[in-house]
């Protein structure tokens, strides 16, 4: 069984994604669907090496970004990636798995995650370490960015003198209609920039199952978020090719299909 398959069936199962779905509609066992997440070994270099044909790798934007998906009934002590984060959308601490991702938008526009880590809080490294780590390794991989840009949270002294450093410029911690240009005679507010970002995890979220999964070890979790952001990517070279209008778009075209198929059967 390819890990492609599995990247397939999160984009065309539409709710409930789990280890014995992705075996009933891939017709293999639910065992052999978690073997498969347990033996993969998916790096950062290896969403980066995906998107990069799709890219402009030099003159756009770089984004930090994290995410928690929630995971308000799983064990800790059975899952050690689950750890308590705070939640924009429960306005509190609550148990899940936070994704920390680089997100790179082209001079053209496109917009494809190049990097990502799984943030447990009981790391010997926080936050601002894997922003550096993250930011020099895709640097290391060929990426020439123009921008960097992340929340205020990442605003430390620290992170900035690492950024100039890279000689990359950077905007940390603005309001959200401040205008600016990152490029010449071109201005637009700093959400209008961050737009890509929020449509990201909203699709990640609601379309590619990234809260949808019932494996326990680090591994098995860390393949399914990779998987999750490969599914993504997908969704961002059909949308932009005009395979389909938008990434919301993809259950309802094979649900179409599916239906006018039952329907042809019905009535012949």
């Amino acid at each position: 069984m390819e890990i492609e398959l599995y990247i397939a069936q999160l984009l065309s199962t539409p709710a409930g994604n789990s280890c014995f779905r992705a075996g009933e509609v891939l017709e293999v066992s639910h065992d052999k669907v978690n073997r498969l997440l347990n033996e993969g070994i998916y790096t950062g270099k290896d969403l980066f090496d995906k998107a990069a044909p799709y890219l402009v790798l030099e003159g756009g934007q770089l984004n930090l970004v994290d995410s928690v998906a929630d995971k308000l009934y799983s064990d800790p002590e059975s899952n050690p990636l689950v750890t308590k984060h705070w939640s924009g959308k429960h306005h509190k601490p609550v148990p899940g798995v936070c994704l920390v991702a680089l997100i790179y938008t082209d001079t053209r526009g496109m917009s494809l995650p190049v990097n990502f880590r799984i943030f447990n809080s009981h790391d010997v490294f926080s936050k601002h370490d894997l922003l550096q780590q993250l930011v020099r390794e895709v640097f290391q991989w060929g990426l020439r960015p123009r921008w960097f840009s992340a929340g205020s949270w990442y605003s430390s002294i620290e992170n900035l003198k690492f950024l100039r450093n890279q000689k990359v410029s950077f905007l940390v911690g603005l309001k959200s209609n401040r205008t600016v240009s990152t490029q010449p005679g071109r201005y637009e507010q700093v959400k209008e920039l961050h737009w890509h970002i929020e449509q990201m995890f909203r699709t990640i979220k609601q379309v590619c199952s990234l809260e949808s999964f019932f494996v326990r070890t680090a591994r098995a979790v860390n393949t399914h978020i990779f998987c999750v952001l490969r599914a993504f990517q997908r969704l961002a070279c059909w949308t932009r090719d005009g395979l389909i209008p938008t990434p919301y778009a993809i259950r309802k075209t094979i649900y179409l299909h599916a239906q006018r198929s039952f329907i042809g059967t019905v009535v012949a």
